[in-house]
């Protein structure tokens, strides 16, 4: 059966719900759990909350923050394609593995999610992760095959994909690291009004684009060589990293950057 697991002082809670639509050969089988615990205690008042780092072996990661929720709310469904044979099915069912760990060893608390499988090599399955939280310090996501969505999000952002498209939105102004990578698809970061970066956007095979600049904002330096663009953004020494082989590597500077916005091709 799936798991879960918290590594706290603090006590956390467990809430699950449980299904599965008709697990049986050549029906698709789908199960859902959901865990919910406390943040951990912040000792740095200039810190909004703690790290989430996420590691999914295949499907989509959608981190959520919201300041009107009180518990980090992990979400994650298994679901398996009808055509996948029965003996990967059962070991599947019977051995993957979703677990949500915090870690306080360190200055700034970390809130781990994994999800592994013992067929990775069977390409019809894959685990759903949506996380809600009310706030985050930083953001690290790795994904094999998926989407990845992070919506509201603070501090350093990390995210890299073997294949599948990556959007970024926040309203508050980044001023930290932020490296999105993906192998193929497109890269959508849109962010607020006095963000700052080295932005240095790579679309390989694609188009890289930047998008709706604010009169107000800043770029200097600025530089085309293909698919690729360099800039610095309002003065800003933090590294700014857009990298796809494949797909639309778009900057949107915008009013309203929480707002999905197409991707001009």
């Amino acid at each position: 059966m799936p798991h879960a697991r918290t590594r706290r002082t603090l006590a956390g809670t467990l809430a699950l719900a449980v299904f599965a639509l008709a697990p049986l050969w050549g029906c698709a089988t789908e199960r859902a759990e959901r865990i919910r615990i406390d943040p951990p205690m912040i000792a740095d008042a200039r810190v909004a909350g703690p790290a989430i780092d996420v590691e999914n072996f295949r499907g989509d990661v959608i981190v959520r923050i919201d300041p009107r929720v009180r518990e980090i709310d992990v979400r994650h469904t298994l679901r398996i394609d009808g055509d996948v044979e029965r003996e990967d099915r059962e070991m599947i069912l019977a051995h993957e593995s979703v677990t949500v760990e915090t870690d306080e060893a360190h200055d700034l608390p970390i809130v781990r999610v994994r999800s592994t499988t013992v067929r990775p090599s069977v390409e019809g399955h894959r685990v759903d992760v949506r996380i809600t939280a009310p706030a985050a310090g930083g953001v690290r996501v790795r994904v094999g095959e998926g989407r990845i969505i992070l919506i509201g999000v603070a501090g350093a952002i990390h995210a890299e994909l073997d294949e599948g498209p990556i959007e970024v939105r926040t309203a508050t102004p980044i001023a930290d690291p932020v490296a999105l990578t993906t192998g193929k698809g497109n890269i959508r970061l849109q962010i607020a009004r006095g963000s700052t970066g080295l932005l240095d956007v790579d679309a390989g095979e694609g188009r890289a684009v930047l998008e709706n600049a604010s009169p107000y904002d800043r770029i200097e330096r600025h530089e085309v060589r293909g698919s690729r663009y360099t800039c610095v953004l309002n003065g800003g020494e933090n590294p700014v990293m857009l990298r796809t082989g494949d797909g639309v590597a778009a900057i949107n500077v915008l009013e309203r950057p929480t707002e999905r916005v197409r991707i001009v091709r």
